[in-house]
C-alpha cells in the first residue's frame, strides 16, 4: 500500500478508510489527473475543451492583475491596515450581505438579476459615500456611515426581486 489504509491505485477500501487511500492528488485516483482532485475540465466533460480552458486561464490572469493593481493602489492610498479593512468592509459588505443571506436561507430567494443589482447597487453607493467622506475629512453626508445607505439600497433592490421559495 502506498498510503495508510488504501491501495496505490485507490480502487479498493480497507478497515481504515472506506474507498481507499486519502491521496486525492494521484493520477491513479478515480477520475483525477493533472494535479486536480476531480481531474481536468477535459477529463470531467469527456471532450476537448482547449478553447474554454484558454478563456478561463486568460480571465483568471486578468482578474489577478486587476486585484494586484487594486491592492497596490489601496495600500498606497491608505497606509494603515486598520483603515484598509474599514474601507474594504464598508464598501463591500453592503453589496454582499443580502445576497449571501438569501443563498443560505431557503425561505428567501432573489431573482438573479435582482441579486446582481443589489450587489452592485449596495457596493457602489457605499463606495461613493465613502470616497466622498474621505475627500471631505471624514464628514459623510448627513453624518451617516457609508455602510448604512448601501445596506438600505441593497435591501430595497432585494425586496423588489424577492420571490418565495417553492415548497418541497
Amino acid at each position: 500500500n502506498a498510503t495508510p489504509g488504501g491501495s496505490e491505485n485507490n480502487r479498493g477500501g480497507s478497515e481504515n478508510t472506506p474507498g481507499g487511500s486519502e491521496n486525492i492528488w494521484s493520477e491513479n485516483n478515480r477520475g483525477g489527473s493533472e494535479n486536480t482532485p476531480g481531474g481536468s475540465a477535459k477529463a470531467r466533460s469527456g471532450g476537448e475543451t482547449p478553447a474554454i480552458d484558454a478563456l478561463v486561464k486568460r480571465w483568471t490572469q486578468i482578474g489577478l492583475l486587476l486585484a494586484s493593481l487594486y491592492g497596490i493602489l489601496l495600500a498606497l492610498a491608505l497606509p494603515s491596515v486598520v483603515r484598509i479593512w474599514y474601507a474594504v468592509g464598508t464598501a463591500c459588505i453592503p453589496g454582499l450581505l443580502l445576497p449571501l443571506m438569501a443563498s443560505y436561507v431557503p425561505a428567501i430567494r432573489l431573482k438573479p438579476r435582482f441579486a446582481l443589482a443589489a450587489m452592485l447597487g449596495g457596493w457602489l453607493l457605499s463606495l461613493v459615500w465613502l470616497l466622498r467622506g474621505m475627500a471631505h475629512a471624514g464628514q459623510y453626508w448627513g453624518g451617516i456611515e457609508p455602510m448604512y445607505p448601501g445596506l438600505l439600497l441593497s435591501l430595497v433592490i432585494g425586496l423588489a426581486g424577492f420571490r418565495r421559495a417553492q415548497p418541497l
